[in-house]
């Protein structure tokens, strides 16, 4: 028997009585809402894992595999200058020769006794102004210090991956 709610099939049956006497307003407005669907779906960004609304983001550094320790640490105290211009920048943790302990699922720790490369975890006032130092950052340091390779960057959802663009 089931249950049965006389106002659910009231209403059940006038929509079903109006759709068979006006076939062809049936069909149109049962088109109208994938058609609403195709055109919305048109407008989302084609980014498939959105980026987080987090206030940190990461910086590493790489210079040449025969810089020493001592010159990464030089390197570092460079791009630490220029940090400290930043109003935005709460703080900054800078791990030399190895990667930042991975605290975000998506984060890789493939860097462990390398004396050349550095990391900084960065964390800013707000996420606002995280996404808007980023490219900034990225442009002033790459200016600053081209000898090194240096990759400014967002905390992202999704797999975890090397740097935004990979050649194989």
């Amino acid at each position: 028997d089931g249950i049965r709610l006389a106002s659910l099939a009231g209403v059940f049956r006038a929509s079903l009585q109006l759709a068979l006497r006006h076939p062809l307003l049936t069909v149109l407005s049962i088109s109208l809402l994938p058609l609403a669907g195709f055109i919305a779906a048109s407008q989302l960004t084609e980014q498939f894992f959105p980026p987080s609304d987090r206030d940190m983001f990461a910086i590493e550094l790489r210079l040449a595999p025969q810089t020493s320790l001592a010159g990464t640490r030089t390197e570092v105290e460079r791009v630490a200058a220029i940090l400290n211009e930043y109003d935005g920048l709460t703080n900054v943790h800078w791990f030399i020769g190895s990667s930042a302990p991975p605290f975000y699922y998506n984060m890789l720790q493939n860097q462990d006794d390398v004396p050349y490369y550095a990391q900084a975890m960065v964390t800013a006032r707000n996420f606002r102004t995280a996404n808007r130092l980023i490219p900034e950052l990225q442009r002033r340091l790459d200016d600053a210090l081209p000898q090194a390779q240096i990759l400014v960057r967002k905390l992202e959802q999704g797999p975890p991956f090397n740097a935004p663009l990979e050649i194989r």
